[in-house]
């Protein structure tokens, strides 16, 4: 049944959305842009959602501050169930 999760993806199997863009079809994550960088053919942003911060590559530049959605598709989940007595996390490899 439901209960605590960790959730594995590969940061380049996100993309960035507009705020409250939902879809059905992907695992939606509300952030903020914290900081930028263009190393080349795209441009990649440190976003922070909640404790954690991912990093993800998108054609858009969007500025620090922010706020944005991180999408991840559905086929590039990896879900494990934990301990109940472990909090829900959610990390980027």
């Amino acid at each position: 049944g439901p209960g605590p999760f960790l959730v594995h993806f590969r940061g380049e199997a996100a993309d960035l959305a507009a705020p409250r863009q939902d879809d059905p079809d992907a695992l939606t994550l509300d952030g903020r842009v914290v900081q930028i960088s263009y190393p080349g053919g795209g441009w990649r942003h440190a976003v922070e959602i909640g404790a954690r911060r991912v990093l993800v590559d998108s054609a858009v530049r969007h500025a620090p501050g922010d706020a944005i959605r991180v999408r991840v598709p559905r086929a590039a989940l990896h879900v494990f169930a934990i301990p109940a007595q472990h909090e829900t996390a959610i990390i980027a490899a």
